[in-house]
C-alpha cells in the first residue's frame, strides 16, 4: 500500500496519548487509549501489507515474520539491554527480580502473560517495572503468530471464507472482552483473547469488509474519528473497568481516520510534518520513555513540572537517536539477508538477552554486597506473599480478592461470629480496612471485631466495582447490619473523591439505625514501595521517603473531616504522622509493605496508637 502521513500523525497521537498519560500530564486521564489506536493501525497496515502480497502471489509466511523481525528486534533488544544495565547500576539486588523477569518475557513476547499472573491486588507497584509496557508488544507479536497463517490458508483453500474468518474472530473477540471485563478485568487488559478484536478492526478495514465511504461524507467521519480518540483520551479514567464497552470509542476513531482522513482537513491536520516526525519514531519513544520515567522516580524523586519536561524531551532525543542510528539502519540490513540467517540471528539475539535477564539478580547480588540492614528491609517487598499477610488479611475467608471470588466464598460463620461477653464492632470494606482487622484485635482484647472486607470495595450503599464487591456490601448493609446491628460500624477503604457523597449518605442511613458509625480516613499512601523508599535512604544515606508521601490523601482526609459530623472520625494521617511527621517502622519492621498497606507489626503500632488516643471508645 502507499505511503500515508496521516497514519504517521494517528500514530503520533497514539504515543502522545501514552507518554503524556504516564508522565501523569493533566488532562490526559484516558491517555492509555494510545495503545488500542496502535492496535488498530498496526492490524490495518499489516493485513493491508499481507493481502497485497497474496493477490500477487508473492506472500511468504517466513518472509513475514523476517519483516516483523526487523521492525521489532533492533530497537526491543537495544531498551532492554539498557533497562537491564540501568537496573543493575541504579536498583538494589531483590529489586532487579522483578525487572529481570520482565526481560525475560518480553523477549519471548509473553510480558502481558506475565504480567497478567504477576498482578493482584497487592501489585500496584507493578507500575514501578521499567518493562511493564511491553506487554502490548507481546499481545501484537501473539496475533501474528497465528493470524497470517490463518489468512493464508483462508486465501488459499476458501478464498470466501477469508471476511467470514476476520469478522469471527472480532466478533469473538469483542463478545470476549465486553462479557470478561466486569468480572476479570486484569485478564481481559492483558490477555489476547480481549484484545484481538482491536487488531481486527484494523484488519476488516483493510480486507474490505467494512462499508465504503463515499466522497462528500469522508470529511465528517474523519473528524468524527478525531472527536472519539479525543472524548476516549479526554474522558475515560484508569477507574473505569477497560477494555470492555469502553474501547470501542478510541478504536471506532482510528478506524475512521484510517478509512476516511485522505483529502479531509482530519487528513491535513495528521500529515503537519511534526505530526509525522513524531510517528516515525513512535516506536522508539514508546519504548523509551516508559523506563526513562520509571528509573527516575525510583531512584531520584517523584515527578514534577520541570521534571517531566525534562524526561519528555529525554525520550524523545533518545527515541530520535535511537530511530536513526539502531531501528532504521539494521532495519535495512536484516531486511536484505536471507531469511535463516535472520532467523538464527533473532534466536541468538533473544537468547543472548535472556540470558542476561535470567542471571542478572545474581549478577547484582554478586557484585554489589549490601549491609544486612539494607538487605531485610528490601525483603519487605516480598511480604504480600508470605504466610503472614494471608494470616493478617485472612486472604480468601473474610478478604475476597481474587477476580473469581464471590459472597459464596465468604465465611459468615468465621468473619461475622458475634460475641455475648464483648461489644462487637463490624469493620467493613476494602484492603485498607482488612490490613488493620488483627492489629485491632491485638490491641483491643475486651471487643469483639467482626471482618467484611473485599478489594477494592468502598463500603457504601451503593458499592461499585467487581461482583464480590457488589454482592457482599449488599448483604452487609441490606440484610445482616439490620438484623445483627452490631455495637459499632467502622467503614474503612482507600477512599477517593468520588466516593464522598456515597459515604455521606452510608453514614446518614447507618446512623438512623442507632449503629455508632466510626469512618477510618485514607491512610499514608508513598508514590514508590515504602520498604524499597527506605532501603534505598539507609543503603545511599539520603532521606527522600518523605518526599513521596502523596499529599493528595492528606488533602482528602481534611475534607473528609468537614463532611462526616455524624460519624466519629479517625484521621489516620494524624496517627501516622503527628506534627506532620510520619511514622515509617514498627520497631523494625517497615510500617508498610507496598504504597500503603500495612504490615502486622505495622497493623498492630496503629492500633496501639489508637487506643492510646481514645479513638475507639
Amino acid at each position: 500500500m502507499r505511503y500515508r502521513k496521516d497514519i504517521e500523525g494517528l500514530r503520533a497521537l497514539a504515543v502522545l496519548s501514552v507518554v503524556l498519560f504516564h508522565f501523569e500530564v493533566p488532562f490526559f486521564p484516558g491517555g492509555f487509549v494510545g495503545v488500542d489506536i496502535f492496535f488498530v493501525i498496526s492490524g490495518f497496515l499489516i493485513t493491508s501489507l499481507i493481502h497485497d502480497e497474496m493477490r500477487d502471489g508473492s506472500f511468504s509466511v517466513f518472509a513475514f515474520y523476517k519483516r516483523r523481525v526487523a521492525r521489532i528486534l533492533p530497537a526491543l533488544s537495544l531498551v532492554l539491554l539498557a533497562t537491564l544495565a540501568a537496573a543493575w547500576l541504579l536498583f538494589l539486588p531483590l529489586e532487579t527480580v522483578g525487572t529481570a523477569r520482565g526481560v525475560l518475557a518480553a523477549m519471548l513476547s509473553a510480558a502481558n502473560v506475565y504480567f497478567w499472573s504477576e498482578t493482584g491486588y497487592f501489585d500496584a507497584d507493578a507500575t514501578g517495572n521499567p518493562v511493564l509496557h511491553t506487554w502490548s508488544l507481546s499481545v501484537e507479536e501473539q496475533f501474528y503468530i497465528v493470524f497470517p497463517v490463518l489468512l493464508a490458508a483462508a486465501y488459499r483453500f476458501h478464498r470466501r471464507a477469508l471476511k467470514p474468518l476476520v469478522w469471527t474472530i472480532a466478533g469473538a473477540s469483542l463478545l470476549a472482552c465486553v462479557t470478561l471485563t466486569p468480572h476479570h478485568p486484569t485478564a481481559s487488559f492483558y490477555l489476547l483473547p480481549t484484545r484481538a478484536w482491536e487488531l481486527a478492526a484494523g484488519a476488516l478495514l483493510a480486507l474490505g469488509c467494512l462499508p465504503a465511504i463515499a466522497g462528500r461524507f469522508r470529511g465528517s467521519v474523519a473528524a468524527l474519528g478525531m472527536l472519539l480518540i479525543a472524548g476516549a483520551v479526554f474522558g475515560l479514567d484508569a477507574e473505569m473497568k477497560f477494555p470492555g464497552a469502553y474501547a470501542l470509542i478510541p478504536v471506532a476513531g482510528a478506524v475512521c481516520i484510517l478509512a476516511a482522513a485522505p483529502g479531509t482537513p482530519a487528513g491535513t491536520m495528521l500529515s503537519a510534518p511534526l505530526l509525522a516526525y513524531i510517528g516515525r519514531i513512535s516506536y522508539a519513544l514508546y519504548l523509551w520513555h516508559w523506563p526513562i520515567r520509571v528509573f527516575y522516580v525510583s531512584t531520584v524523586r517523584p515527578l514534577d513540572f520541570s521534571s517531566t519536561v525534562w524526561l519528555i524531551a529525554a525520550s524523545f532525543v533518545v527515541a530520535d537517536l535511537s530511530t536513526r542510528l539502531v531501528e532504521q539502519p539494521l532495519r535495512r540490513r536484516i531486511n536484505g539477508l536471507p531469511v535463516g540467517r535472520v532467523i538464527f540471528g533473532a534466536a541468538v539475539s533473544i537468547g543472548a538477552v535472556s540470558l542476561l535477564a535470567a542471571n542478572l539478580p545474581n549478577i547484582a547480588k554478586a557484585t554489589r554486597a549490601l549491609p544486612p540492614e539494607v538487605a531485610r528491609i528490601t525483603a519487605f517487598i516480598n511480604y504480600k506473599v508470605s504466610k503472614e499477610v494471608s494470616n493478617q488479611f485472612r486472604r480468601g475467608t473474610c478478604m475476597l480478592d481474587r477476580e473469581t471470588d464471590r459472597l459464596a466464598n465468604f465465611d459468615q460463620a468465621t468473619c461475622l461470629r458475634t460475641a455475648e461477653d464483648r461489644p462487637d464492632y463490624l469493620i467493613i470494606g476494602d484492603s485498607h480496612a482488612a490490613h488493620i482487622w488483627r492489629g485491632l484485635s491485638l490491641a483491643f482484647p475486651e471487643l469483639n471485631f467482626l471482618q467484611a472486607t473485599a478489594s477494592g470495595c468502598r463500603p457504601t450503599l451503593h458499592a461499585r466495582g467487581e461482583p464480590r464487591c457488589t454482592e457482599l456490601m449488599g448483604f452487609m448493609f441490606e440484610s445482616f447490619i439490620p438484623r445483627a446491628r452490631p455495637d459499632a460500624v467502622i467503614l474503612a477503604g482507600r477512599w477517593r473523591e468520588r466516593d464522598l457523597a456515597d459515604l455521606v449518605e452510608t453514614v446518614r442511613t447507618l446512623t438512623a439505625g442507632n449503629s455508632q458509625i466510626i469512618v477510618f480516613g485514607p491512610t499514608v499512601e508513598y508514590l514508590e514501595q515504602m520498604p524499597l523508599l527506605l532501603a534505598h535512604d539507609l543503603y545511599w544515606g539520603t532521606n527522600r521517603t518523605p518526599d513521596y508521601r502523596d499529599r493528595s490523601r492528606l488533602r482528602l482526609d481534611r475534607r473528609m473531616k468537614a463532611l462526616l459530623p455524624r460519624a466519629r472520625y479517625v484521621s489516620m494521617q494524624d496517627v501516622i504522622c503527628p506534627a506532620d511527621h510520619c511514622l515509617t517502622m514498627a520497631g523494625d519492621v517497615p510500617l508498610q509493605f507496598d504504597y500503603g498497606h500495612f504490615t502486622l507489626a505495622g497493623a498492630t503500632e496503629i492500633a496501639r496508637r489508637l487506643r492510646d488516643g481514645g479513638a475507639l471508645p
